[in-house]
């Protein structure tokens, strides 16, 4: 009975408190999560020791190919494994340069960067 008494303002409160509430909690626990580097980490050390267990197992999918449908294997790397190091290690730079969303990347955060009046880097504008 009380809640079809309630005026649309304090309907209104009651909506906008649970929201804050709920907005409240998403900060708590995105608080408590480390830092974006060390994130990164962790999951890359995750999908490096998975990929060990996992070395061996294959799936296989259909994707299309100019118009028709192909059967295509793929297996699981071992990212552990000392020549995948070694080949990461020695082409890191390529591997790095021809990462296609890396240009996009770079450029936004160098006008990200230059935006920011605090920036140090970019305190002297040209």
């Amino acid at each position: 009975m009380g809640e079809m008494n309630e005026s649309p303002q304090l309907q209104g409160v009651q909506e906008s408190n649970r929201l804050i509430r709920w907005l409240n909690a998403i900060e708590r626990v995105g608080n408590k999560l480390p830092q974006p580097f060390f994130l990164f980490l962790y999951f890359a050390i995750a999908i490096m020791i998975i990929s060990y267990f996992a070395q061996g197992t294959s799936v296989e999918v259909e994707r299309a190919v100019g118009g028709e449908m192909q059967r295509v294997t793929i297996s699981v790397v071992n990212l552990l494994n000392p020549n995948y190091i070694r080949n990461i290690l020695t082409n890191w730079v390529s591997i790095y340069v021809n990462f296609p969303p890396l240009g996009i990347v770079m450029v936004m955060m160098l006008a990200i960067g230059y935006a920011q009046p605090s920036t140090a880097a970019f305190s002297i504008r040209l």
